[in-house]
Formats: C-alpha cells, sequence, structure tokens
C-alpha cells in the first residue's frame, strides 16, 4: 500500500510516525507547510512533519502511482483537481459533522462537550465536508487538548490503516446537523469573570493559545487549575495552606501549576512564596 502523508503540526506528525512504523503501509512521500522564520537568530524552521521525512529519508514529492494521499492538519483545503485525481483520506479530530474547521478540539472543551472523537473522511472540494468511513469516540473529562490531540493521532493512524486495509462503508453526513470550529483568536483563552468559562479555556489551551490573567502585578500563563470550594470575593487572591486560589464572580478556582512571563513553569506554591504580603489577603487579580 504506496502512501503520501500530508500535514504538518505535531498531531500530525504523531500519524505520520505511526504510518511510517506500519508495515501494512509504505509511505512513498510527503507534503507540508513551508518552513518559517522562527526564533531570534529568524533562521528558517521546517515543520514537525518535515523533521519526521528528513531523518527517514522520504521525499518530498507526490507520485502519481500512490493508493491513497493520508491528511492531517495539513493546513489548506485541497483544489478540486487534486481531491479528484487521487484518492484522498483526512484524519480530523471530530465526531463529524460536529466541529468542521480550524479547532475542533479546543471548540469542544469550550463547548462542554462530553466526547471528541476522530473521524477518517473521503476528501472533497470543500471543508470537512466529505463522507466518513470510521468514528470512534475520547471522552474528555478534564484532558487538555494536547493531552487529547496525543490521544486522537494513535487512534486517527489505526483506524486511518483500516480504512486503507479494509472493506469499509462511507457515511454522508447529515448537513443539518453541522457545527462550525472556528479558529481561536489571540487572547481568546485568557481568563474572565467566570469560573467556569475561565476552567475550560485554561483546559483548551497550548503554548500556541495561552491562557493568561495577571496575579499581583505579575503577567502569567495558568497551565493547571480546578475548581475549589473556598470562599473568596471576585478578583481576590489568597495564598492558604500552601494553595493559590483567584476569585471569580461565580466562584473560586485553585490554581496548581502556572508559568511567569520570562521564567519556567513552576507550581503555584513556588511562585506564591515569592510574592511579598500574598498572605494578608488584599492582592488581587485581573484580565490582561
Amino acid at each position: 500500500m504506496r502512501i503520501v502523508f500530508m500535514g504538518t503540526p505535531k498531531f500530525a506528525a504523531d500519524i505520520f510516525q505511526y504510518l511510517i512504523e506500519d508495515k501494512s503501509v509504505d509511505v512513498v512521500g510527503f507534503q507540508t507547510a513551508p518552513d518559517k522564520i522562527r526564533g531570534r537568530g529568524k533562521k528558517l524552521v521546517p515543520s514537525l512533519v518535515k523533521e519526521l521525512a528528513l531523518k527517514h529519508n522520504i521525499p518530498e514529492i507526490i507520485p502519481d502511482d500512490v493508493d491513497y494521499i493520508c491528511v492531517a492538519a495539513y493546513g489548506k483545503i485541497l483544489d478540486e483537481d487534486f481531491v479528484n485525481k487521487y484518492k484522498c483520506l483526512n484524519v480530523h479530530g471530530s465526531l463529524l459533522p460536529r466541529w468542521r474547521g480550524a479547532a475542533p478540539v479546543e471548540r469542544a472543551i469550550l463547548e462542554g462537550d462530553e466526547y471528541t472523537g476522530v473521524s477518517i473522511m473521503k476528501m472533497d472540494a470543500g471543508m470537512d465536508t466529505g463522507a466518513y468511513c470510521a468514528q470512534e469516540k475520547i471522552k474528555i473529562d478534564d484532558k487538555s487538548t494536547d493531552e487529547l490531540l496525543s490521544e486522537m493521532a494513535k487512534l486517527g493512524a489505526k483506524l486511518l490503516v483500516d480504512a486503507m486495509t479494509k472493506d469499509v462503508v462511507y457515511t454522508e453526513q447529515d448537513e443539518n446537523l453541522v457545527t462550525y470550529a472556528k479558529k481561536i483568536e489571540k487572547h481568546e483563552l485568557d481568563l474572565d469573570d467566570l469560573l467556569l468559562s475561565s476552567i475550560r479555556k485554561i483546559q483548551a489551551s497550548s503554548k500556541a493559545h495561552p491562557s493568561k490573567c495577571i496575579i499581583a502585578n505579575k503577567s502569567v500563563t495558568i497551565l493547571k487549575a480546578k475548581k475549589s470550594d473556598i470562599t473568596i470575593k471576585p478578583n481576590q487572591v489568597l495564598f492558604i495552606d500552601k494553595k493559590l486560589y483567584l476569585g471569580f464572580n461565580d466562584g473560586a478556582m485553585q490554581i496548581t501549576t502556572l508559568k511567569p512571563d520570562g521564567k519556567n513553569t513552576m507550581e503555584a506554591k513556588a511562585f506564591a512564596a515569592g510574592i511579598q504580603n500574598i498572605r494578608d489577603g488584599g492582592l488581587t487579580w485581573e484580565k490582561v
């Protein structure tokens, strides 16, 4: 089974790795987003998919004699002529037709969905509009976006190989059930005045889209937090029994892990220990 893989970020690279290791398929080429200028040195940096391809001597080509084009988070819509020429299968991180689009995992978390999942879809000229041949649920619980994507990649690679090597039946998407997962905007996942939405924002956040706030005049990214039953005023900061709490209009949040700007990730108690008068209860936090 000769395949070409198309993808760009870590989610795609994880799937790519599984396909490279699978003996039932032969990865003969790849495509990815162009190298990007990153860092202070302004060097061109390849995508994670390209790094993996170079490591395994996989060329950046699309031979005509391939059985399937496998796509995951490629970053752009393939044109109609291309998807008509090849058999193109896409690994999409949602239970289609729910959450078509750029940020399906984040939107599922923010909306409070109980489940997300993976769909294997036959690509057409639309955005995530094709019929799907496989779909499996993943319970969200308190998993972060990165944790869910890691789980999805492993499951998606398995379902993708099954779709290429076994007899499958395709199901057309019900257009009446479609929801759209628009991309996450800058600062969209910063903390707000409400406890539940802020906890979901933290859960949905990632390095690319952090959840930030200002605690005692210090800008921080909140990495891990949970609801608390402690009594606290809105916007108040409390540090009690080596635990750091923030007050919201509808409750309290305990911060467990955070990253101050310009510093390494640390436990909340280590951060709090470095703030003068934090035990007095007179300090506040605010939105960015």
